[in-house]
């Protein structure tokens, strides 16, 4: 199913999305614009820790987008009890991140990898998706709970599935 598809269903589930950048315009205005995104919730507890930071992502949202910072404890508690109808993007900084919420229960149909730039020890995927041995290992714990992993930056470009053998080499 295309994300354009996912919004005929009466229900479409969460999306989630992993960027080490957390909220920045590709964000915004290139998944928000497109899919309708009525609400993008920022999970990490760093930025909910820290006033200032949370104050200058959520001031980046446009008004017809309610922006949340929550930490990632939290974030489930808000949508558990505010479930998506597919219009909710949940952006994590990190694939730990993205298994810890998973591990709490949230559900999604598919993570999104719009993110992981380069750091010492990572290789080159793709210009956006650089992989360590840490980055590997967890995305591939998100892979044994049976959750597609979709590398994608923006949304009218070409998704790019993860496969166990891209993570284990």
């Amino acid at each position: 199913m295309t994300l354009r598809n996912i919004f005929k269903k009466k229900y479409a589930p969460l999306i989630i999305r992993i960027d080490d950048r957390l909220i920045h315009g590709q964000v915004i205005v290139g998944w928000g614009d497109k899919l309708s995104l009525y609400r993008i919730i920022l999970a990490n507890d760093e930025a909910a820790d820290d006033e200032s930071l949370s104050d200058l992502y959520k001031s980046l949202m446009p008004p017809e987008i309610d922006g949340y910072v929550f930490s990632l404890s939290d974030a489930v508690k808000f949508l558990k009890h505010n479930p998506s109808d597919g219009r909710t993007m949940l952006v994590v900084g990190n694939p730990k991140d993205a298994l810890t919420l998973m591990k709490s229960g949230l559900k999604t149909d598919r993570i999104i990898i719009g993110g992981l730039h380069h750091r010492n020890g990572a290789q080159k995927i793709l210009s956006y998706l650089f992989l360590d041995d840490e980055r590997r290992d967890e995305l591939m714990k998100l892979m044994k709970m049976k959750i597609p992993l979709i590398c994608q930056d923006l949304p009218g470009n070409p998704p790019f599935k993860i496969s166990e053998q891209l993570l284990e080499g």
